[in-house]
């Protein structure tokens, strides 16, 4: 697998074609992600500058869960687990404890996440070295606030999950334009606009 160095997101791509995005926030850019036992990752990390990064490689080879990895460094959670279409626990393949560490800056500062999973979960948040917080909700909390964005937003506006793109795509344009709008929520202030005038 390879990384290549764009503008403004990381995009994991097979055969030239996306499948999976992630576009960061205006205000934060990735510095790097390190796997232990994260799925097909026994030992991986990948470093990001600044602009739009692209991961690519043979199929199987690790690049959608490099993004579920980054969803679950922030916020504890990736859409396919949040389903509950995969459990944690199994994510190490039963190789031990799984740890992902993943740094980032946000506004002038420098922070870095580190979640690990074993038999039960763990995380801390770091600013630059101090130790800012430990624990999943309290972490999940800072990162909401340094970020400036939940999960919930975060999953439907920034993260699009493997295949998500080619679907969305290949649309009627007016259904496109609707399943657009209620990701990014609009369409509920499309019904509180009607509601209100008619």
């Amino acid at each position: 697998m390879q990384c290549r160095r764009y503008k403004y997101l990381c995009i994991a791509a097979k055969k030239g074609k996306p499948f999976s995005l992630f576009f960061f926030i205006s205000n934060a850019m990735i510095r790097s992600i390190s796997l232990k036992n994260w799925r097909s990752h026994e030992h991986s990390t990948f470093e990001f500058s600044p602009g739009v990064n692209l991961l690519t490689g043979i199929m199987g080879s690790g690049k959608s869960s490099v993004m579920e990895a980054m969803c679950f460094a922030l916020f504890g959670t990736f859409p396919q687990s949040s389903r509950g279409r995969v459990k944690l626990e199994e994510l190490s393949g039963g190789r031990g404890e799984t740890q992902v560490a993943l740094a980032f800056d946000a506004g002038e500062e420098m922070y870095e996440v580190e979640r690990r999973i074993e038999k039960g979960a763990e995380a801390n948040l770091r600013k630059g070295k101090m130790l800012v917080c430990t624990g999943a909700k309290k972490v999940n909390d800072s990162i909401k606030r340094v970020l400036e964005v939940d999960y919930e937003a975060f999953v439907r506006a920034i993260y699009s999950e493997q295949n998500q793109i080619d679907r969305l795509l290949s649309l009627e344009p007016g259904r496109r334009k609707a399943e657009i709008d209620e990701l990014l929520g609009l369409d509920k202030f499309e019904a509180a606009r009607a509601s209100a005038t008619g």
